[in-house]
């Protein structure tokens, strides 16, 4: 069905092929007036009905999606592709129009690898590509019910100038890869800082992210480290290393997943 009132999606529908190799006829579905009459075309699985992609005309009036179709293996990539008519498009001149074939790449969707939300009130819990439990070292302890969660019962405290947790995850093949977790920053002041590193192979680390007393505000905050660049790894290493002056200067983590397109 359309995003909203009057997009008139399924103004044309047709056949598209087998667009992405599962051995199914898939479906394009054009939505002439979405988006101020800029207008759509959708194209559907033949064997669930999910939104494989959806490409959008350029400017309002376009009335891209008027016409779809089917237009074969028009790229010789082995997958079908479709075309998309737009007669009110302006690119070449007031209402030339136009017609677009497009080849259609399918990337899998990003998942979960590995996670801990610290629940199991222990270092060894989580779920997904974790080798073995944390390591720590120095000042690190296991809250419960204390100093403010960011969800859940249980979080991780680092203070000093020792806490130092790290953990293997196995990211062999994975792409797309990120590292995302909540943190609270808390006390610091001066040259305080807290360290996130990672390591392809566990000896040589790179710091991701820095904080420091301007992040020193004692709420949660989510976030989200791009590991495009790093060789991904079966014995891939993240490690979070505080470097804070006093007892009383505290860094906290909770709910530390690791996201990506898995290895085949």
């Amino acid at each position: 069905h359309g995003d909203s009132a009057g997009d008139q999606f399924g103004c044309w529908v047709s056949g598209a092929g087998d667009v992405d190799g599962d051995g199914y006829a898939d479906i394009v579905v054009g939505a002439c007036k979405d988006d101020e009459k800029a207008g759509s075309a959708r194209v559907l699985s033949g064997s669930d009905g999910a939104t494989l992609c959806t490409f959008y005309g350029d400017t309002a009036y376009d009335h891209f999606g008027v016409s779809v179709s089917g237009a074969g293996d028009v790229n010789g990539d082995g997958l079908d592709d479709v075309i998309v008519g737009a007669y009110g498009c302006d690119r070449y001149g007031e209402s030339t129009g136009r017609a677009t074939v497009y080849g259609i790449t399918i990337s899998a969707e990003p998942e979960t690898l590995a996670k801990d939300d610290f629940e199991s009130g222990g270092f060894s819990g989580g779920t997904g590509d974790w080798v073995g439990a944390w390591t720590r070292s120095g000042d690190v302890a296991m809250r419960k019910k204390k100093d403010g969660p960011h969800s859940g019962t249980y979080h991780v405290r680092l203070s000093r100038n020792t806490g130092y947790l790290s953990r293997k995850v196995d990211l062999g093949g994975a792409t797309a890869a990120k590292l995302v977790f909540w943190a609270k920053v808390q006390s610091f002041e001066g040259s305080d800082r807290a360290l996130v590193k990672v390591s392809p192979n566990g000896v040589n680390f790179t710091t991701v992210k820095t904080f420091t007393a301007s992040d020193s505000d004692g709420r949660y905050h989510r976030v989200e480290i791009d590991l495009a660049g790093f060789s991904m790894t079966s014995g891939f290493v993240i490690a979070f290393d505080a470097e804070m002056g006093d007892r009383k200067d505290y860094f906290f983590l909770d709910d530390v997943e690791l996201i990506g397109v898995a290895g085949g």
